[in-house]
């Protein structure tokens, strides 16, 4: 078994990824915000969200590469590994890997339809505006 300090242990890895992707986001210019679409059918916004979760807007508006979730997602599930008392596992990290990749799918697609999903709720329901998480960039595409 490894040595792991006492404290924080599930804590370090998951913080270490977090400031991986900020590093990478702010070398490639990437604007952290999801844009929703909000015009078309369900199934075009679904492809609009699944889409720009790999390829995202960049700070003059153009697209590219979502280099920051491919770095962070195909390193970061190998590298928490170091915290594991089990021995090193690919298909851990490939897993963890894809678990990443689904997240940042899921939160696009709840970003693109929540607003919509939002509207219908009674109003008591809604909750505050004020709520970052519930609230993405209004920019439409």
């Amino acid at each position: 078994m490894r040595d792991r300090p006492e404290g924080g242990i599930h804590f370090r890895p998951q913080l270490l990824a977090s400031k991986h992707r900020v590093g990478v986001r702010v070398l490639d210019l990437k604007t952290p915000r999801y844009f929703r679409s909000g015009i078309g059918n369900p199934l075009s916004r679904l492809r609009y969200a699944t889409v720009h979760a790999f390829a995202v807007r960049k700070d003059d508006g153009s697209t590219m590469p979502a280099y920051s979730l491919f770095v962070s997602a195909s390193t970061m599930p190998f590298i928490a590994q170091s915290w594991r008392p089990e021995p090193f596992s690919v298909n851990r990290g490939v897993v963890g890997s894809g678990i990443t990749f689904g997240i940042a799918v899921a939160a696009n697609v709840w970003y693109e339809f929540w607003p919509d999903f939002r509207e219908k709720l009674p109003r008591k329901l809604r909750g505050s505006d004020q709520i970052p998480w519930l609230t993405p960039a209004s920019s439409t595409h």
